[in-house]
């Protein structure tokens, strides 16, 4: 067994500030300790434990805002025991474990080997910090094709030597225990090394976990007419807002009402107005009458001095009114608006006349059901 140590230049509290986004009741990070945590990740050559082995286990731990990895290696499957019982003999101070994906794997392999080997199995009793568990619900706005941890540090720029994947490695480790090779050493190790570090290089990504808790402030708005591709008139509103969640990366969303662009604790929204001839739908149908010439309905205390020939009892279709004029979309997470283009249609819209916007209080609201909506279904 080899046992592979290294310093590592990282700051403990500026990448782990990035926990304070999760429950309290998960980690409170006010109370937590750097060496309270443990990162760690385990290679495998394989996925059921009874027919397969771990032959290395890495890890990242911090004293005094200083950064150590530990790598325990396998030289031959042989060696598996010495492996678990020295990362296990490790990790028995430590009250937080942090990994990707390892409440799936990586915490029931050790588990069952643990079993296998009648040894006291203490992980499943630690506090499990799983990224890719809080990561998930908001892969949509991240517009990525999977959350591979290698997805994700490419995301964020994260630049790998490591070009293989744990199932190549397989086969690395297979050829390794037949002629020792220090360089297919080297490759195992360094997969495994950029796997435990990239977890503190994608901690940031846990800001999307703080969206639905944030505080946001409205700085500028502005109203911008312009034309379409196809030369036609159009006009938005463009808000700029101040967020008290900060997420170090850029994050565009949009639909066919709404763009937004955030990065850092700026967001920048676009509002499409919608200038044209809407319709009021009466949910009281029966209680009015339609008149075709008109193309509106009428209440039926009033019906009665229209001309019987031009009128006929309205159903839930033709029984509104219309209006020109400026429209802004209301969010679908809102009370429904006023206005629709067409009884089916389930997008509602309510006027506007450039007086919603100095109410500070009632646009802001109406701006963060916006980007629930964004965030929510993009």
């Amino acid at each position: 067994m080899q046992i592979i140590k290294n310093k590592l230049n990282i700051n403990f509290y500026e990448q782990f500030s990035y926990l304070a986004c999760l429950p309290e009741d998960i980690i409170n990070f006010k109370k937590t300790k750097p060496a309270d945590i443990l990162l760690f990740d385990i290679e495998t050559t394989g996925i059921d434990y009874r027919f397969t082995h771990i032959y290395l286990i890495g890890a990242v731990c911090f004293h005094d805002n200083t950064g150590t990895s530990i790598q325990w290696f396998a030289e031959s499957p042989e060696e598996e025991l010495s492996i678990l019982k020295g990362f296990l003999s490790f990790c028995s101070s430590y009250s937080y474990l942090l990994h990707y994906n390892g409440n799936r794997f990586d915490i029931p392999y050790l588990a069952k080997k643990c079993h296998y080997y009648q040894l006291t199995e203490t992980l499943q009793k630690k506090t499990s910090i799983d990224l890719f568990f809080y990561l998930r619900p908001h892969k949509h706005l991240l517009k990525l094709p999977n959350l591979k941890q290698k997805t994700l540090e490419s995301f964020l720029s994260v630049n790998r030597k490591d070009m293989f994947d744990g199932k190549d490695l397989i086969s690395v480790y297979q050829a390794y225990c037949a002629d020792f090779d220090s360089v297919k050493r080297d490759i195992l190790l360094l997969h495994n090394y950029e796997d435990i570090t990239g977890l503190m290089h994608i901690l940031p990504l846990l800001t999307l976990c703080h969206l639905k808790y944030e505080n946001l402030m409205v700085n500028d708005i502005t109203e911008n007419s312009y034309h379409t591709v196809d030369h036609l008139p159009k006009k938005e509103l463009l808000v700029t807002l101040t967020s008290d969640c900060h997420l170090p990366f850029t994050i565009t969303l949009s639909n066919d009402l709404y763009y937004m662009i955030r990065s850092n604790n700026t967001i920048k929204l676009r509002i499409i107005i919608l200038e044209k001839e809407l319709k009021h739908f009466f949910q009281q149908y029966k209680d009015y009458y339609y008149l075709p010439m008109e193309d509106m309905a009428i209440h039926k205390s009033v019906a009665v001095y229209a001309d019987k020939s031009n009128r006929r009892k309205a159903n839930a279709s033709n029984c509104y009114v219309k209006k020109k004029g400026s429209f802004l979309p209301q969010p679908a997470n809102g009370n429904p608006a006023d206005y629709r283009l067409s009884y089916k249609d389930k997008q509602t819209y309510f006027v506007y006349d450039g007086k919603f916007i100095h109410n500070k209080a009632q646009f802001t609201e109406y701006v963060k059901s916006i980007l629930r909506e964004l965030y929510g279904k993009s």
